[in-house]
């Protein structure tokens, strides 16, 4: 075999090598992308869920929490503190589910079910438009310009309530 040759052979084998190192890259970059995925959901459901856990844990959280949807005025100073905390949490979990929805980070399905049931919540308890017009300053845009347009269309205009 002529030097020539040689070299030729070589160039192929480091050619076959290089394809082989690029499908194998691409095989871990796609199981990455699916763990990444895979914890993005988990994250998604953990942290949405959490709210509503705590009400399963606490039956005196979920009399406060019933009392607040409906009538957050009966509430007492401290009794209002707990109900618009929780709130904040659930509205921190619509956030989430919102962005990683944008990043396409989650399913879709997993999005739409979550965000319907964010609207009916606000659409159907207006204590949380209470909460919301007191914790809206913390919440970053598009979120909050998309959360707000949720709660003043469906819950805070029964409240009376405007957008800071």
């Amino acid at each position: 075999m002529s030097l020539e040759q040689a070299s030729l052979v070589s160039q192929i084998v480091s050619a076959v090598a290089v394809l082989v190192s690029l499908f194998y890259l691409g095989l871990q970059i796609r199981n990455n992308t699916r763990a990444l995925r895979s914890q993005a959901y988990y994250n998604s459901t953990t942290l949405a869920n959490r709210p509503f856990e705590m009400m399963v844990e606490s039956e005196a959280l979920t009399k406060i929490i019933n009392v607040g949807y409906t009538h957050p005025e009966a509430l007492t100073d401290d009794e209002w503190t707990r109900f618009s905390t929780h709130s904040f949490m659930m509205f921190i979990g619509w956030e989430y589910l919102y962005h990683q929805n944008n990043d396409k980070s989650i399913p879709a399905a997993l999005w739409v079910g979550s965000d319907r049931s964010y609207k009916s919540l606000v659409k159907t308890h207006p204590g949380l438009a209470r909460a919301w017009s007191e914790h809206q300053n913390s919440f970053a845009e598009p979120f909050r310009s998309y959360a707000a347009r949720e709660v003043m269309t469906n819950g805070a205009g029964q409240a009376g309530l405007t957008s800071v």
